[in-house]
């Protein structure tokens, strides 16, 4: 932390001002895709609908389900950005039930629509800090008993959930018609070094703070065909302390049209890490 507060002290005071900031980059950015331009890589697919807006979907994401996103550059100054963004997630039934464990969960459908906003600071020529957040909404419906549920949260986390949110689920607890709503919040903090105009290193960090919900739903016991009780609830709401938080560390560089970033998962515990270690993309279309 000292070296990076040396870092930053010593790029305010020194060096001429970078004529613009790296927009090649939107991922951890408040920037979007240059209006007409197509970024095309190995996770995303996004397109410049305007010059502040644009639209895309996770390409990856396609296998498993119709998705969509959209980000709005909403205020910019030489050297402050703010942007608006949302997405949408539909995963299939079908991998809904593999998830959830494939046995005891039916008729189960999920909507994820998580909404963020990102500031981007250009410090000086070399240094730019990125910071955000993003709240996951999801909606989860079906046959499913608590451990499903918990299980099906853990996958949109990346790791998994609390014992106190699985033990206010009930594990054994099978929701007939059961209806989950859940709230997830996370920050997201980027702090990039421009070695040179085309060459960075980038650290990210995305952590997640605290998720909140309630499934209601016909209750009954996880026995042959046992089923209780009406109308009830299990609520929760926790910080979240055992979800390994997305940390990585990456050099990136950028050709006239070809960005690849390579670097470091520091979190081996969440998955989401290699994705911000590891891009590969092209900026397709019109260029300034």
């Amino acid at each position: 932390m000292t070296a990076l507060l040396i870092g930053l002290v010593a790029g305010l005071t020194g060096g001429a001002w970078a004529e613009e900031p790296p927009t090649q980059m939107q991922d951890f950015t408040a920037y979007t895709v240059q209006q007409g331009q197509w970024r095309v890589g190995l996770t995303r697919l996004d397109y410049g609908l305007l010059d502040n807006v644009s639209i895309g979907t996770s390409a990856l994401f396609l296998l498993v389900g119709p998705n969509g996103n959209a980000k709005v550059t909403a205020a910019e100054t030489e050297r402050l950005s703010f942007s608006l963004e949302g997405s949408y997630y539909a995963p299939y039934s079908a991998l809904l039930e593999n998830l959830s464990g494939g046995e005891g969960g039916s008729n189960i459908t999920m909507r994820v629509t998580p909404v963020a906003w990102t500031g981007s600071w250009e410090i000086s020529p070399k240094w730019s800090a990125h910071y955000g957040n993003t709240w996951t909404l999801g909606r989860v419906e079906g046959e499913l008993t608590g451990g499903q549920i918990a299980e099906l949260m853990g996958a949109v986390t990346g790791g998994g959930v609390d014992e106190s949110i699985q033990d206010a689920l009930g594990l054994e607890t099978l929701y007939a018609g059961a209806l989950g709503r859940f709230t997830l919040a996370s920050s997201n903090f980027a702090v990039m070094w421009r070695r040179k105009e085309n060459a960075s290193f980038i650290f990210e960090s995305n952590n997640y703070l605290w998720i909140s919900g309630m499934v209601v739903g016909t209750v009954g016991q996880e026995t042959e065909g046992a089923e209780v009780g009406a109308g009830v609830a299990a609520i929760f709401e926790q910080a979240l302390e055992t979800v390994p938080s997305a940390v990585s560390l990456s050099w990136q560089r950028s050709w006239d049209r070809l960005n690849l970033r390579v670097g470091i998962p520091l979190t081996a515990g969440n998955p989401f890490a290699f994705t911000q270690a590891f891009q590969l993309y092209w900026l397709l279309g019109p260029k300034d």
